[in-house]
């Protein structure tokens, strides 16, 4: 008896270790990045990346992408409402840095997280590539505590939506 209550405390302490871990390290801000060749010039690109109507055409799962406010440009805010198996996820955005048909930088915040997600656009050979970037820090434990296990799963997202992105804008 005591020889198998000493193997659950050891199990307990080992399990609570893991998740102290887990912890520790999805308190760090998560970086992922994913990029994409796109046949088509950065002007086409670079539409398909801060128009609303066309975010909604690439991006999976958003549900709308509203403008707050008449301003374009840096500062401006958008509400961003995100459909994820069946149920929906508030954010807000903001621009952060705007150089036409080279960089897009947006910040996102929602209940459980705040990331910059920035798009870079280079010209190679007769396309334009796309680096996407994201730094994310969770919000919460239950968050930190998966946030080590998420990276794969959001770079798979990343490279999806880029996909989408390509087919859109060489369809143009």
């Amino acid at each position: 008896m005591k020889k198998a209550l000493k193997r659950l405390v050891w199990l307990v302490l080992l399990a609570g270790g893991v998740l102290a871990g887990l912890y520790v390290l999805g308190s760090r801000t998560a970086h992922y990045r994913a990029h994409v060749d796109i046949a088509a010039v950065p002007e086409r690109v670079y539409a398909h990346l801060v128009e609303p109507d066309s975010i909604r055409q690439w991006v999976d799962g958003v549900v709308s992408l509203k403008l707050i406010g008449e301003a374009r440009g840096v500062g401006t805010l958008a509400h961003m409402v995100v459909e994820d198996e069946g149920r929906q996820y508030s954010m807000t955005n903001e621009v952060l840095a705007l150089d036409t048909n080279r960089i897009f930088s947006v910040r996102i915040v929602s209940e459980v997280f705040v990331a910059t997600n920035t798009f870079q656009l280079e010209v190679i050979s007769n396309a334009t590539r796309v680096h996407q970037t994201m730094h994310t820090d969770y919000i919460g434990i239950p968050m930190r505590v998966f946030a080590p296990i998420f990276k794969t799963l959001a770079e798979q997202q990343m490279e999806a939506d880029l996909q989408r992105l390509k087919v859109l804008a060489e369809a143009d």
